[in-house]
């Protein structure tokens, strides 16, 4: 199996996450809003109930292994241990 969703979160405006990787499965943004980035444009999320609703699908369960990558930008102090 190759690249199944790529979410660049770059269309600036709207409800909808565009998935780039070309197989259909576009997200609804819940509580996120565009912002702009050195890039272009970006989702902020809160923290707590903003995300992206991809839906239930079959290429989206995991098993097996599994390749993550995320670009993020912290806005609040990271707390670490004394």
């Amino acid at each position: 199996m190759g690249l199944v969703a790529y979410y660049p979160f770059d269309e600036g405006i709207g409800g909808i996450a565009k998935n780039a990787a070309g197989s259909g499965l576009d997200g609804v943004i819940k509580g996120a809003v565009w912002v702009k980035s050195p890039m272009g444009s970006a989702l902020r999320f809160n923290g707590e109930s903003a995300f992206v609703d991809c839906g239930r699908t079959p290429a989206l369960v995991l098993a097996g292994d599994y390749t993550f990558s995320a670009w993020v930008k912290l806005s609040l102090p990271v707390m670490t241990p004394n």
